[in-house]
C-alpha cells in the first residue's frame, strides 16, 4: 500500500529581468570667485575703486551612477577636477579724510630805531622823541588735512590790526 504523506510543491524558480546598469556621468559647476576688499589711504573716503575683476571658475565632477530598471538608485562621487581657477575681486576702499580750516596766526612787527643827530644836545647824549611800540599783523591761513596730518597751508589774507610806531631818538652831536 502507499499513503501519501505530503503532497508534493512546484517548486518556482523566479528568473530576474530587472536590467542594472552603471554609468559614468559628468557635471561642471560654477565656483564662485571671492571677493576681497582692502583700505586705500589715497582714496577719499566712501570712494571705491574694483582693481582686480572677478572671474568664476568651474569644475569639473565625475559621478559614478547605478541604474535598475532605467531609475537612478545610486550615485557617488568618483572625482572632481578644477578647470578653471576662479579670480579673486580685489576693491579698494578710500579711507582718506580731507578737512580744511581757517587758521589765523598773530605776529609782531617789529618796530625800527630811528636815530636823527641834534646839534642842541651834548654829543653821545640820547633823547627819546617817540617811544616805539611792535604792531600787530594777523595772517590768515588755509590749512588742509589728510587724515589729521596737516599737508598743505595757504596764506590766503593779511590784516594789520595795530600799526607798529618806530622809534625816534636824537643824538648829541
Amino acid at each position: 500500500s502507499s499513503k501519501v504523506v505530503s503532497k508534493p510543491v512546484d517548486e518556482i524558480v523566479l528568473v530576474g529581468t530587472m536590467k542594472a546598469e552603471t554609468k559614468e556621468e559628468k557635471k561642471t559647476e560654477t565656483i564662485k570667485f571671492e571677493k576681497e576688499t582692502k583700505e586705500n589711504p589715497k582714496l577719499k573716503k566712501g570712494e571705491t575703486k574694483v582693481v582686480q575683476k572677478g572671474v568664476d571658475g568651474i569644475k569639473e565632477i565625475t559621478y559614478k551612477v547605478t541604474l535598475e530598471n532605467g531609475k537612478e538608485v545610486k550615485r557617488e562621487k568618483v572625482s572632481e577636477k578644477i578647470t578653471k581657477q576662479p579670480i579673486k575681486e580685489i576693491t579698494e576702499v578710500g579711507t582718506l579724510v580731507t578737512e580744511v580750516k581757517e587758521e589765523k596766526k598773530t605776529e609782531d612787527i617789529k618796530l625800527e630805531t630811528i636815530f636823527k643827530e641834534n646839534p642842541e644836545l651834548k654829543k653821545d647824549e640820547k633823547k627819546v622823541v617817540t617811544k616805539g611800540e611792535n604792531g600787530k599783523l594777523t595772517v590768515f591761513y588755509k590749512v588742509t588735512y589728510e587724515n589729521g596730518k596737516e599737508v598743505k597751508r595757504e596764506k590766503y589774507y593779511e590784516e594789520v590790526s595795530k600799526e607798529k610806531v618806530d622809534e625816534v631818538i636824537e643824538v648829541g652831536t
